[in-house]
């Protein structure tokens, strides 16, 4: 969508839609991981799974959980590579979806 005074022509303003799939991403990352970890609350978008106490076999957990839930296969090399909710539901959003997840 685009208007006019918003910063030249042609200039894009950014819709919902834009936010939506991190947001929707990083909420789920954030209640598997309170699922796999136990935890008595979900984590905030910065908090890391294995400063909250994750170890490998729980990643490996959370990871086939977020692949079931998302559709999108997420191994635990990607909860090593971004190991918040925020920076995992961002590579979810983003991410070319090459490959479905397993069933």
């Amino acid at each position: 969508m685009e208007r006019e005074g918003d910063g030249g022509e042609g200039t894009r303003v950014p819709q919902d839609a834009d936010y939506v799939n991190s947001a929707g991403c990083t909420a789920l990352v954030a209640t598997v991981y309170a699922i796999a970890l136990h935890l008595a609350e979900i984590p905030d978008e910065e908090d890391n799974f294995f400063e909250l106490g994750g170890q490998s076999l729980q990643a490996i957990r959370a990871a086939r959980q977020i692949s079931e839930r998302s559709g999108r296969r997420i191994t635990i090399r990607e909860i090593f590579e971004y190991p918040t909710p925020g920076k995992l539901g961002r590579y979810l959003a983003v991410s070319p979806d090459a490959t479905a997840a397993a069933p």
